[in-house]
């Protein structure tokens, strides 16, 4: 009996301290100063001028992104699956830094924030097998289809080759990864998501392209109607 319940205790502690974590762990809602340099460094001509100004965000970054905290989504910011994630990445729906937080014409090249989990299927050089995610915690994800909503918990975890201590910045597609292990991932509701973070940052010049612009622009405010409706009727449902 007392092997019974060791083994028992093996197999569910991990778990257990999982969903402890997730509960105890910050919404997902960052400031916007670093991708603001960000966008700065990403506009800026000057190679050297735009190294220099990249180097200010990612300590700022640092500050939020250190390996061990813990971040849920809340009412305010879900997860989302979408068509232009790399495999085991979920992308927040709020800020700046969301998927559709550059709409806006000031937001427009600000980058795009990436959570990257690792599995032992999945799982890039520079992680710790220790970081992997289980594979039952990420079925939800694998079963879902692109412009799937998510809620759930992830904790940051130490990447050795990054910018920072859990992230790099790909200046050529302008987006942040963040390395992190999935605590807790529920599937919401499904939204037919539209490419309207990278669209409309290439529509540019030319009284053509600025028509097709605003039309896209006014679906994309649309579409974030939908998903703001959709966010407010899943944080009633919210267990963290």
């Amino acid at each position: 009996m007392k092997y019974r319940l060791l083994i028992l205790h093996i197999l569910f502690l991990p778990g257990l301290l999982w969903a402890q974590e997730a509960r105890l762990a910050r919404d997902i809602d960052f400031p916007e100063a670093p991708f603001r340099l960000l966008q700065e460094s990403f506009l800026d001509p000057c190679s050297a001028c735009a190294k220099t100004t990249a180097q200010k965000a990612f300590r700022l970054l640092d500050q939020h992104l250190q390996p061990g905290i813990v971040y849920k989504t809340g009412s305010k910011c879900k997860l989302i699956k979408t068509d232009h994630s790399n495999q085991n990445e979920l992308v927040p729906t709020c800020g700046i830094y969301g998927y559709l937080g550059n709409i806006a014409e000031e937001n427009r090249e600000s980058p795009i924030l990436r959570f990257r989990f690792h599995t032992e299927e999945h799982h890039l050089v520079g992680v710790s097998s220790g970081d992997f995610t289980q594979d039952t915690v990420a079925e939800p994800y694998n079963a879902a289809e692109s412009g799937t909503i998510f809620e759930g918990a992830i904790r940051i975890v130490k990447y050795d080759y990054g910018d920072g201590a859990s992230f790099v910045y790909n200046r050529t597609e302008n987006h942040i990864q963040v390395h992190c292990v999935l605590l807790e991932l529920v599937k919401g509701s499904s939204l037919l998501m539209a490419p309207c973070r990278y669209t409309v940052r290439r529509e540019k010049g030319g009284a053509a392209a600025k028509k097709s612009r605003k039309k896209l622009e006014a679906q994309c405010s649309e579409l974030g109607n939908r998903l703001r409706h959709k966010q407010g009727a899943m944080s009633r449902l919210d267990p963290f």
